[in-house]
This record gives structure tokens, sequence and C-alpha cells, in this order.
């Protein structure tokens, strides 16, 4: 069994957390179904852990996590209310070919349950927490790599817009992705290679949120007292500092030819008069005007600010909610979970959710854990800044494997797991 569920996990960490499947059907048009290949994995998972604990009872340990967390999964099941996308206010709408299907976001949070209770109780194993550490550092270096190639053969992964997005596509998720997965690393040898691949990536994605979830890493990775900063993780630094000074300086995508910017301004503002203005960064600009876009107040605060006062007003109007995935449809998302819970699933399930990640944040003092203290902080940067906390396979079933981990000394007494 233990062969098994190393597969398995290993599937989870290259498959679903790089989203590996999700471009190989976005980007490259192969024919593959993410949300069944998810299934597939959380199901395994969750049985194989199952199979080791015998009851599902060892989860109450951590119940101030799966008890809201379960809610907020049932809520959005009864919020579904099929593919009719509904009003629109009178705002800009998506296309219909690309507004993300409603079931998915009542699909996907359901399976990052079964993932994370699995891995909370697998965590529990040393056998098993060597290979999610494994995995994640492994998963880490993929997912940075392809962050490189973005800045050199434009957009071949990530979103046109001269950011690194890697296999994450979206530089934000992608920014949060790096810093959870060195995170995961924290207090073994492998965490002083994975957070300094983490910093430079979220350099590369220029990430604003990213930065701040980059900050708790650094001091994380402090509160775990690294005592491996050796010559070789100094040469290792030093070389990746190198690397990112050569990608800054030399990157055809941070550094345009006057001929691209020239063609670029020729280019109409707006293609689709249904469509927002392209943004300064979705057009070549120069390394000086890119950073001074990134530094200050950009068009998309903005438009997140403007958004976020029309679902206000929405969830005002409807304080019971629209149905699962009614945000899905409109060009610039709520880009807060709390908000778009409460768009959608009505006032109650952001109330669940801040109870989640208040008991999360009560758990991370009284611990004093630094990977909970890490995963925790970008959990709440990412209810604060992103409207996906619950579906992205990211932070929540890491957070899982933090508790799991915690608890570890509870489980030992427990028999070996099978061969």
């Amino acid at each position: 069994m233990i062969v098994t569920t190393r597969i398995f996990t290993w599937a989870f960490f290259l498959l679903i957390v790089d989203q590996t499947l999700v471009i190989m059907g976005f980007k490259f048009g192969l024919p593959v179904k993410p949300s069944i290949a998810y299934a597939f994995i959380a199901t395994g998972l969750f049985a194989l852990a199952l199979m080791e604990q015998q009851s599902p009872q060892r989860l109450m340990a951590a119940k101030g996590f799966f008890v809201p967390f379960a809610a907020i999964v049932l809520l959005t099941l009864a919020m579904y209310r099929g593919e009719n996308p509904g009003p629109d206010f009178d705002q800009l709408t998506l296309p219909a070919v690309l507004i993300p299907s409603s079931i998915s976001y009542a699909l996907w949070p359901a399976m990052n349950l079964l993932t994370c209770a699995a891995l909370f109780i697998l965590a529990g194993r040393e056998e098993i927490r060597r290979t999610i550490v494994l995995a994640a550092f492994v998963a880490l270096i993929i997912q940075v790599a392809t962050m490189e190639a973005d800045m050199w053969w434009p957009a071949i992964f990530g979103d046109p817009n001269g950011r690194a997005g890697g296999l994450a596509r979206n530089a934000n998720i992608a920014a949060f992705l790096v810093v959870t997965l060195a995170s995961l690393t924290l207090s073994t040898r492998l965490a002083p290679y994975a957070v300094t691949l983490a910093m430079a990536s979220v350099l590369l994605s220029q990430s604003k949120t990213g930065g701040i979830a980059a900050c708790a890493l650094a001091v994380g990775f402090l509160l775990s007292r690294p005592r491996t900063i050796d010559r070789k993780v100094i040469v290792f630094a030093a070389s990746i500092v190198l690397m990112l000074a050569a990608t800054v300086m030399l990157s055809p995508v941070l550094n345009p030819t006057p001929e691209q910017i020239a063609e670029a301004a020729t280019r109409p503002v707006i293609s689709d008069p249904h469509q927002l203005p392209a943004a300064t960064l979705d057009r070549p600009v120069t390394l000086e005007q890119r950073l001074g876009t990134r530094l200050s107040i950009d068009e998309s605060a903005n438009l997140r600010r403007e958004a976020a006062g029309f679902f206000l007003g929405v969830v005002k109007d409807h304080p019971f909610g629209l149905g699962t995935g009614f945000t899905n449809r409109f060009i610039t998302g709520p880009h807060n979970s709390f908000l778009k819970l409460a768009v959608d699933n009505g006032v109650i399930a952001p109330l669940l959710l801040l109870a989640l990640l208040g008991w999360l944040i009560w758990r991370a003092y009284t611990t004093r854990s630094p990977m909970l203290i890490v995963l925790t902080a970008v959990s709440l940067a990412e209810a604060i800044f992103s409207h996906t906390l619950m579906v992205d396979p990211i932070a929540l079933p890491a957070i899982a494997v933090a508790l799991g981990s915690m608890d570890f000394k509870w489980l030992r007494k427990l028999p070996p797991v099978p061969a």
C-alpha cells in the first residue's frame, strides 16, 4: 500500500498542483479532463488514508479546519443552479465560450476537501511525509523552470502579459504556488534551495500579492532555524541571483525591441467593444515602464476596486446568493474569496471561511509552527486578493499537510503502514 500511496501523492503534486493537466487542455488543446483526473486522485488518496486509519475520526483533531470547510462545500453544492449565467447588471461579461463552468466551482472544493482529509492523515506518517516534501520540491522545480521559460519564449506557458506564470498560467497564482510548495520543505535540508527558488520566481511573476506571501516565507524560514546554510547553499543562491540578473537584462520579454514597442502602439486599444481596454503590461513596454507600473496603482488595481464596489452592491441586494459560479461570467471578478462566496452562495459562506481562517490563525499562534504560519499567511493573502482559494488545489491541501505533520507524535503509536 505504501507504493500506491506514493504514486497517488506524486500524481497529485505533478499533475494537479502544478496544473499540468489544465495547461495541456487549455494551452495545447489536448483531450484531457483535469476534473476527472483530480476526482480519481482525490478519491484514491482518501481511500488509501481510510485503509490506513480505518475511520475518519482522526480528522476531529482539526475540526476547526474541516467542519467549516465541509460546510462551505455542502453550501456550494446546494447553491448550484445549473449553467444558466443569470443577470449581468449591465456589466461587461465574458463571451459564453470563455465562461468557466459553474459546476467546477462546486466540485473542485469538494475534491479539495477529500484531498485535505487524505493528506492530513497521511502526513502523520514519516515515510509519506518525506514523499510529500520531495514531491513538493520537484513540483517547485518544474514550476520555476516553466516560469523562467516564459521570460524567453513569450507566453509559452503563462498569460501574454510579460509576467512569468509557468504551468499555473496566471502570474499571481504562480507566486502563491511557489511560496506554498517551498513552505512544505521548511525544517528540512531542502528548505534553503526551495526558498531561494521561490523568492526568485516571485520576482519573475511581478506579483504584488505574491510579494506579501514571499515575505511570510522568509519569516517562516528564519523561524525554522535553518542549520543547513553551507557552502553549497551559498553557491546555489549566488547562481540563482546571477540567473535572475541575466534574465532581467537579456530576456526578450522584459526587453522588447523599439520596433516591437512601436508596432504595439499602432494596435487598437480595444479590439472588441465588449472587452476591456488592453492593460499596459499586455503590450510590449520598456523595462523601466514595467517597473513603474508594477510599483504603482495600475489599471488592474482600479478595475478590482470598481469590481469590488459592484459586487458589494450585489451582496446588499441579494444576501442569499445568486448561485454557485455566478461571478464567473464577468470580465473582472471579485478578486476576493469572501466576496465571491457572498455573491454566489450568500452571506453565510464567507462567515464559514472566516471561521476556518480564524481557527488557523489561532492554531498557528499556539503551535508556533513555521510551516503553518507561512501557509496561514498565504491563505489569508489569497482569500483577500484572489477569489480562487476554495478551488485552487494549492494552499488548503498544503495546510492539511502542515496540520497532519504537527500531529505526527500523536499518530506515531499506530501500527506501521503495510507494504
